[in-house]
Formats: C-alpha cells, sequence, structure tokens
C-alpha cells in the first residue's frame, strides 16, 4: 500500500482497511483524542522517570556530602532518610521497603488456626474467626496482606483449658517460617506543608517507573 494509500484507509480494531470517507466524524474525533491524550501520558511519564532519577541521585549526592562534613563514608544506597527545608515545611523523604512474600507453609497455619477455633469454647472466638478470616482474605492483586497475617503473631492464645495452646503455637511458627524477603524498593516522596492541612503530600506515582 503505498503512502497515498494509507492517508486514505484507516485500519480498524480487525485489522481490516477502511477507507477514511467510510469513517464518522465521531469516530474520527475518538481516535484523535486517545491518541492525542496517550501521547501527552507518555511524555509525562518519561518526564517523570527522568525527574525519579534525578530526585534519587540528587538525594544520594546531599546525603553524601553532610557524611563528608562529619569524615564518614556512606555505606550503600539503601536507609531511610529525609532532607527539610530551613523553616521545616518542606520535605523530601528516601525510604527503603522491605518485598515479602509468604510461601505454601502459610496454608498449614491457617489449617492449625481453624482447628483452633472449632475447638476452643464458644463467646469471644466468632470474633476472633472473623478477625482471622479478615487476615487471610486476598487482596485485590490475589494475595495475602502480609501485614495482616504478621500481626497475628502479636496475639496469645489459650485452650480451653487455659494454657497456651500447642497448635497456635505451630501456627504462629508456620507463619513466620512462610514468610521469604524478595528484597528491598526504595521510594521518594515529597511534601510541601506551606499551607496544607493534610500533610501537605506531593502525590507523584513512581512506584511502576
Amino acid at each position: 500500500m503505498s503512502f497515498q494509500d494509507t492517508q486514505e484507509y484507516w485500519e480498524d480494531a480487525k485489522g481490516n482497511h477502511v477507507r477514511l470517507t467510510n469513517i464518522s466524524e465521531v469516530d474520527q474525533i475518538k481516535d484523535e483524542t486517545a491518541r492525542r491524550l496517550v501521547e501527552g501520558a507518555k511524555g509525562i511519564q518519561q518526564a517523570m522517570a527522568a525527574f525519579k532519577r534525578t530526585a534519587f541521585d540528587e538525594m544520594l549526592a546531599a546525603k553524601e556530602l553532610i557524611f563528608e562534613q562529619y569524615g564518614a563514608t556512606v555505606g550503600g544506597k539503601g536507609g531511610n532518610f529525609s532532607i527539610k527545608s530551613f523553616d521545616g515545611k518542606v520535605e523530601v523523604k528516601v525510604q527503603v521497603s522491605k518485598q515479602i512474600s509468604l510461601g505454601p507453609e502459610i496454608q498449614a497455619a491457617k489449617s492449625l488456626i481453624d482447628e483452633c477455633i472449632e475447638d476452643w469454647s464458644d463467646g469471644a472466638n466468632d470474633n476472633l474467626r472473623t478477625l482471622v478470616e479478615d487476615a487471610f482474605q486476598v487482596n485485590t492483586e490475589g494475595r495475602i496482606d502480609t501485614a495482616r497475617v504478621l500481626s497475628l503473631r502479636k496475639l496469645k492464645m489459650k485452650n480451653s483449658q487455659g494454657e497456651p495452646d500447642e497448635r497456635w503455637g505451630r501456627a504462629m511458627d508456620a507463619i513466620a517460617d512462610a514468610v521469604h524477603e524478595d528484597g528491598t524498593k526504595t521510594y521518594i516522596r515529597f511534601y510541601d506543608r506551606t499551607n496544607a492541612t493534610d500533610g501537605g503530600a506531593v502525590t507523584l506515582d513512581f512506584a511502576k517507573l
């Protein structure tokens, strides 16, 4: 197909070539709007990615400069730290978060916990069952919320005789064994509290860039 032909025909979603004169004005407007906005979004995405790299580099450079003032050496890029303006209203934070996943041991823990709840006396156990079920529910990505499951380890549960339940202990051990650290992820966050009433967060979703 020649260049002239490409100006007269558009390809539809099924791969068919449709003569431009047969495409409604509404469809042409939708096509132009979608392409223009997506190109704009891609441009902003590229600018954000570049700014993210610059922001991390400048924060690390500032950290190294501060360390030099004390004759210390920065041991790496890890570790949480923040830099504030002189008046304390403007702040940039670098935060390192552990990336944790749960192995198949978590299902053994859930089974043991269910046994405990079934055998214990009535009363508060309905509330405990709700707590446990909530902790083991999956999120929108189909994953169990690690923080909620780990919070169960704070509970010291006893059996119907008032003694520490051995099965609950094994369940907590299974939860501990299920935890796998997959590495770390570093975030950078910005705040301007000059006229803010809600924490002043400057929202930039860098997570996937």
